[in-house]
C-alpha cells in the first residue's frame, strides 16, 4: 500500500502559495461595526416600543359601560347612549312572560300607537304623523319601560327600567 502525501498551503497564505495583503487578513467571523450606537439606538426603541404596547393591553378599560339591562329586558332600541335620527323607532324586548308599555320623554305612549308582539314581550313605537311624537326632536331624550306579568294588572305592582339617546 503506498502512502499519498498531501501537502497544504502554509498559513495566511492563499490557494496559490502567496500570502494575502495585511489590509484584507483579518478572520472572516468577525464584523467591522461602523456605527456601534445604530444597534443599541433600535434595541432601545423596540423594547420601548414593546412595553408600550404592553402597557396599553393591560391598562385599557375593556369593561361596559353602557347600562346593565335588567333581567326582564332582554334589549332596548335605540341603544343607551347610542345616536339615532329622529325619526327612529323605539322599542323593547321584554321577558316572554311580560308586558308593558313606553314612556318617551315622560309621555306615555298611547296604546293604540304601539306595536305589540304579546307572545314575544315586544313593544314599540314610530315616531310619525298623527302621532304623539311626530319625530324626536334633535337632543338627549329618556325612554322608559314599565313592565308587569302578562297573567297580572298592571295594578299589581310595576317595575321600570329606563335609558336615554341622542338624536340629531
Amino acid at each position: 500500500m503506498t502512502e499519498r502525501v498531501v501537502r497544504l498551503p502554509p498559513p495566511n497564505a492563499n490557494g496559490n502559495g502567496h500570502h494575502a495583503p495585511p489590509s484584507t487578513a483579518r478572520p472572516l467571523s468577525v464584523r467591522v461595526r461602523r456605527h456601534p450606537w445604530r444597534f443599541a439606538i433600535v434595541a432601545v426603541g423596540l423594547i420601548a416600543a414593546a412595553n408600550l404596547l404592553w402597557f396599553a393591553g393591560h391598562s385599557a378599560d375593556t369593561t361596559d359601560r353602557t347600562k346593565v339591562l335588567p333581567n326582564a329586558v332582554s334589549s332596548v332600541l335605540p341603544a343607551n347612549g347610542s345616536l339615532v335620527s329622529v325619526q327612529s323607532p323605539v322599542s323593547v324586548d321584554l321577558r316572554d312572560d311580560l308586558t308593558g308599555v313606553l314612556v318617551v320623554d315622560g309621555v306615555e305612549i298611547p296604546e293604540n300607537e304601539l306595536s305589540r308582539i304579546p307572545g314575544l314581550g315586544e313593544l314599540s313605537f314610530r315616531p310619525g304623523k298623527g302621532q304623539v311624537f311626530e319625530r324626536l326632536e334633535p337632543g338627549v331624550h329618556i325612554a322608559s319601560v314599565v313592565y308587569w306579568p302578562q297573567a297580572k294588572p298592571r295594578a299589581d305592582g310595576t317595575s321600570t327600567f329606563t335609558w336615554s339617546f341622542r338624536t340629531g
